[in-house]
């Protein structure tokens, strides 16, 4: 009875960390359906400026829009397998990772000594809890197979979610630092 209780403790845990996720894949599995994942989001900033505002780019960003057509894709194909599934989430946890580090990259220009140090020091605390965060979920429950295949599907989608948010973060950063212009690296394969 423990365990039961544990796991659903774990598993309502992770639905609402994943939250963001869940919904980019809500509307990959309804074509025509557009989420609303940035409609609760709240920036430091009042960005009601027009197409080029900061909650319009990150709303249409190439990076979502790339998983969601490719996931729509994937999910009607004879490909679709959980290891798969595995395979296209990872791709777009590394894009997501390298537009944060490309991020951080263009922040750190933007920024004097001291601002660049506390950056570094957010960063590092930051990423210290993401990697032990997936660290404990792996040894805890992945590996003991409490969630079983799909545990690493979720899993894989959170940890994406997670580095997405925080490069959204980073992003407004920037955002603000350079005078309300944003681009991001990932030009998208899908136009």
């Amino acid at each position: 009875m423990k365990k039961i209780i544990l796991i659903a403790l774990v598993l309502f845990t992770l639905t609402s960390c994943s939250n963001n996720s869940n919904d980019r894949n809500k509307s990959a599995e309804s074509p025509g359906v557009e989420s609303d994942e940035n409609q609760d989001t709240v920036y430091y900033g009042d960005y009601q400026m027009g197409p080029d505002d900061f909650n319009h780019l990150i709303k249409n960003n190439p990076i979502d829009k790339d998983h969601d057509l490719e996931f729509r894709e994937f999910d009607g194909s004879e490909e679709f397998s959980t290891g798969n599934w595995i395979q296209l989430e990872n791709k777009y946890y590394d894009i997501w990772e390298h537009e944060m580090n490309a991020t951080l990259s263009k922040l750190k220009l933007k920024l004097n000594k001291e601002e660049v140090e506390l950056l570094e020091e957010t960063q590092r605390e930051w990423e210290s809890y993401h990697l032990n965060e997936n660290k404990f979920v792996t040894t805890a429950f992945l590996e003991k197979d409490y969630f079983g295949s799909q545990g690493y599907v979720s899993s894989t989608i959170i940890a994406t979610s997670r580095v997405r948010e925080r490069t959204i973060k980073l992003m407004e950063y920037y955002y603000v630092l350079n005078h309300y212009q944003l681009e991001f690296d990932y030009k998208g394969k899908y136009k």
